[in-house]
């Protein structure tokens, strides 16, 4: 059994970022961010556009375009590095707004990649059959992780929210590629605020906003996007129809081309691939 997208639904807050507004901000203007992340603007939650009430509203629109009713999913999950709560969950919060009520919930913390490993995870519960319906969903405040003077990683973050709807079918393909290298984990950081040392008074507060190497991570993108291509591919021992679609999660989608040519055996354009990257 593997689970088939029936719907897809996104979000994004009202409030919009430019480059131009950017550029009042910090030394920086349109043509430096765009020439280097393809990045023209971002969207920034506001006002109640939480972690939830995002994902909420991504998920109430991937719910109709799978026509299903919200009781009929089994398993909910959310992605999030960012949410306002540590509990309850954004599942549960989630659940609460739209009325999943027949579905566990749980959430995920997987930074860049969390939306792919969350449906990693939906497929293995599915393909167990556990669950029948599965709502994934990925929905992030980046906005209060970042640090609007550091021109170096507030250009390519801002806030959203996307989810899909999944239904167990068989007959179904899915393979997937995950690596992770845990002794480069210092090339993008976040240090957690709850902690003593950030609740006193003037504490210093500035490793708790994202912090990267930008050159480590994009090396690692482009070195890494062809490896799990052609993981993917060779999974499947036989070359991918017209219609397969392979989702790779960069840094940004400046990245993707710099990968180079899918490597053999599969034929599909870098032009193709849908992307899954940092909001």
């Amino acid at each position: 059994m593997v689970g088939k997208i029936k719907g897809t639904g996104s979000y994004r807050p009202v409030q919009v970022w430019d480059n131009d507004k950017l550029s009042h901000m910090m030394d920086t203007s349109d043509e430096w961010i765009r020439g280097r992340t393809g990045i023209g603007q971002r969207h920034i939650a506001s006002g109640g556009e939480t972690v939830a009430y995002m994902a909420a509203r991504a998920a109430e629109e991937a719910l109709s375009d799978a026509g299903m009713r919200p009781e009929e999913i089994d398993f909910l999950l959310v992605s999030t590095m960012s949410s306002e709560r540590i509990m309850p969950c954004a599942a549960c919060e989630v659940q609460k707004l739209i009325g999943a009520v027949n579905a566990a919930c749980f959430d995920l913390n997987g930074a860049c990649t969390g939306f792919l490993l969350a449906l990693n995870t939906a497929q293995a519960y599915l393909g167990q059959q556990i669950y029948r319906r599965a709502l994934v969903i990925g929905s992030e405040t980046l906005s209060h992780l970042t640090n609007w003077k550091d021109r170096s990683t507030c250009v390519l973050f801002g806030d959203g929210a996307g989810a899909v709807v999944l239904e167990a079918e068989e007959n179904a393909v899915y393979t997937q590629a995950v690596h992770s290298i845990g002794s480069k984990g210092e090339a993008l950081t976040c240090v957690s605020r709850n902690q003593q040392q950030f609740i006193e008074k003037d504490a210093d507060i500035s490793s708790t906003y994202m912090q990267m190497d930008g050159k480590e991570v994009f090396k690692f993108a482009v070195s890494k996007v062809p490896e799990a291509q052609k993981c993917c591919c060779s999974a499947r021992s036989a070359l991918p129809s017209s219609g397969s679609s392979g989702y790779p999660a960069p840094p940004s989608g400046s990245a993707v081309p710099c990968a180079g040519p899918p490597a053999p055996p599969c034929p599909l354009p870098v032009r193709t691939w849908p992307l899954s990257c940092c909001p």
